[in-house]
């Protein structure tokens, strides 16, 4: 870029090397890499990493899972922000969370045959099942493929949900992958934003504007609750249609043309859960991706788009699954991302 006649650039600075060619460009630049936790006085817009790793810590307990593990990078600080803000919501819960690291390019054995056997042993020692939040889809990927290898079964056994929603990854992978979307489109509205401003002559100094995530995209590899047996798939489909309006379990069972005892038990067995207690957890899941969006609806409409008939019945249902009242929820995701 030296010579390049701009005005100002908008750049993914991430070394020494970089930051010396931007200190001689004589023009604003606005960094959107979060690669080191350092600004090195440089402004910066990235997305919420520690938000990011939280909303995939809520998805995967909603599946009803206990166990956890993160799969990322040692010193990079993306990475590290991703796994504290996953591994505090899972802790926060009373789950444990298992965290393996590699450093990026110094794995000791760097085949992909060599990758995978030791990222299949690592998973092999986790209690099944569990849920895995990957630090990029692409080393979601690769945790996909490393429990094929060692014989464990995503999503029955190991849940994994990855991260940038990378369309060509996540719709091609087997199972399809699950991800947490990162907003790009208003990181980069916010640093043009930022760059109008260093124009009017604004000092910015080392600024960082962190821009929540947009939520999850959900796919096949955490649907756990995808199950071969008709009457279950009748009976979550029809569920999960009708969050504004639960039905009643007797409702749903003859939906799916059982008597309400045979769903129960058969619902039991293929879930882990009754179908009441599956609904009430659907709901919840649900209005925690309405408190998540960028343009909140207040608690009390939540609490009716979620089929709640009062709001002392909404905190105390939200409260009971989630061990916090919905405002409390509200405000760790205003902190958390800054708003």
């Amino acid at each position: 870029m030296v010579g390049w006649n701009g005005d100002a650039a908008i750049a993914a600075v991430r070394s020494v090397e970089e930051r010396k060619v931007i200190r001689q460009l004589g023009f604003p630049v606005v960094n959107i890499s979060n690669w080191e936790a350092d600004t090195h006085g440089l402004p910066r817009v990235s997305v919420d990493n520690v938000i990011a790793g939280r909303f995939a810590a809520d998805h995967l307990m909603a599946q009803g899972l206990k166990h956890f593990g993160f799969v990322g990078w040692s010193h990079v600080h993306y990475s590290d922000q991703r796994r504290l803000g996953f591994s505090q919501r899972a802790q926060e819960a009373g789950f444990p969370c298992e965290v393996k690291l590699d450093v990026p390019g110094e794995s000791g054995d760097r085949t992909l045959a060599g990758e995978l056997h030791h990222l299949g042993a690592w998973l092999k020692t986790l209690p099944i099942p569990c849920g895995i939040f990957a630090v990029h889809d692409y080393r979601a990927q690769m945790v996909m493929e490393a429990c094929a290898a060692v014989g464990l079964r995503v999503p029955k056994d190991v849940a994994v949900i990855g991260m940038d929603n990378d369309a060509i990854i996540c719709e091609h992978s087997v199972p399809t992958l699950t991800s947490v979307c990162r907003n790009s489109n208003q990181v980069g509205w916010e640093a043009a934003a930022l760059i109008h401003r260093l124009l009017q002559g604004e000092d910015a100094g080392a600024t960082e504007i962190l821009v929540p995530p947009e939520g999850i995209t959900e796919r096949q590899s955490t649907d756990r609750f995808h199950h071969d047996d008709e009457v279950i798939q009748l009976a979550i489909h029809f569920m999960l249609s009708n969050l504004r309006e639960p039905p009643k379990i007797e409702t749903v069972a003859r939906h799916s043309g059982v008597s309400k005892r045979t769903l129960e038990m058969r619902f039991k067995a293929c879930t882990g859960m009754s179908p009441h207690r599956f609904l009430i957890d659907a709901r919840i899941e649900h209005a925690k991706k309405l408190i998540q969006r960028p343009a909140k609806p207040s608690l009390r409409t939540i609490a009716s788009e979620c089929g709640f008939s009062s709001y002392p019945t909404f905190i105390a249902a939200f409260q009971s699954v989630s061990g916090k009242s919905p405002g409390a929820y509200q405000n760790e995701v205003r902190n958390a991302s800054g708003s």
